[in-house]
């Protein structure tokens, strides 16, 4: 499978209509839309909706709900009712896209240069908008920006403004060896032309599509990291916590990681030794992440099996050279 190949994954889904249910699209392009895609969710919605709507010192933005429920008068329906505001506008697609194609047809509808992606059970900050449009401005090249998301449950975050002098980060291509270096895809500010340039997100790539995306934006364009929590990033509801998802999740990430490598020139022999010293300290992570009890399915990988003492030298010596070489290079 060819993750990094051109797909225009737009065409898969342009026979099926997408219908404007609330709102009036504005005449003007505003500077930012706020894309949430949605599916039998209201109640985490409402959430969601409500703290995109509440930008503090800052008005050029619109909300943009897609709901990938055909059904007319549904629960998400009756919850958008209640809201009146000129910017926002809530759409149904005629057929279930799937959400690969969801988060597609969404960066369609945006008519925003910068286009923000917010799960619909994830929160963002009062001053998300009023903070990174001063870390934005009109380069072609820059793909993406991603801030701090802080994980929740059920107590829901407060978040203060910090420094707004922080420096960005460039995340390249290399940065994407091992995992999705912008983590997860909520809350993360996309240049709206490169998503469809680069074919937007490929279904096929579930669950992983967005590490996909993300690693072909930084071989390509500009990937940056914004040091500030501007977004809360939910856990409890996360549907990629089941074990199928899971494993898939996992053989995708092993694939990924293994095709980033080969494209940065690493030797065979080295990959399976990088993915065997590895990948189940990235399990491990995953589970401390999401207070999760994930067993990696080891026999579906080629690892080389070192004994215990032997893989956690291996590990300390191998993630000190990624330190020291990521402080010089």
């Amino acid at each position: 499978m060819d993750y990094f190949a051109y797909v225009d994954n737009f065409k898969k889904t342009e026979n099926i209509g997408t219908q404007l249910i609330q709102g009036t699209p504005s005449l003007t392009k505003a500077s930012f839309t706020i894309l949430i895609p949605t599916y039998h969710r209201s109640e985490l919605l409402k959430q969601a909706l409500d703290s995109a709507l509440k930008q503090n010192n800052f008005d050029d933005f619109e909300v943009l709900v897609l709901d990938n429920e055909p059904q007319r008068n549904d629960e998400t329906e009756n919850l958008l009712r209640n809201y009146s505001n000129d910017n926002l506008l809530y759409y149904k697609n005629d057929q279930n896209l799937g959400m690969a194609g969801n988060w597609n047809r969404g960066f369609l509808l945006s008519q925003s240069f910068w286009t923000i992606l917010l799960h619909d059970d994830d929160i963002m900050a009062p001053h998300f908008l009023s903070t990174v449009s001063k870390y934005l401005f009109m380069d072609k090249e820059l793909a993406i920006l991603k801030p701090i998301n802080q994980r929740f449950n059920k107590i829901t975050p407060s978040f203060k403004k910090e420094d707004q002098k922080k420096v960005c980060s460039q995340l390249h291509f290399k940065d994407f060896m091992l995992n999705c270096a912008v983590g997860a895809p909520t809350n993360i500010v996309f240049n709206r032309d490169v998503v469809i340039s680069l074919g937007g997100f490929n279904q096929d790539f579930y669950p992983a599509y967005d590490y996909v995306f993300a690693a072909r934006c930084a071989e390509v364009y500009k990937v940056y990291f914004l040091p500030i929590t501007l977004g809360g990033y939910r856990v409890s509801s996360n549907e990629s916590l089941n074990i199928d998802t899971m494993n898939k999740y996992f053989s995708n990430r092993f694939s990924i990681r293994n095709e980033v490598m080969k494209k940065m020139n690493i030797p065979c022999f080295a990959i399976k030794l990088i993915q065997s010293i590895t990948y189940q300290k990235a399990v491990d992570e995953t589970n401390d992440y999401y207070s999760y009890n994930y067993q990696l399915e080891i026999d579906n990988y080629n690892f080389w099996n070192f004994p215990k003492p032997i893989l956690g030298l291996l590990q300390f010596i191998f993630f000190k050279a990624m330190f020291i070489l990521k402080k010089i290079v």
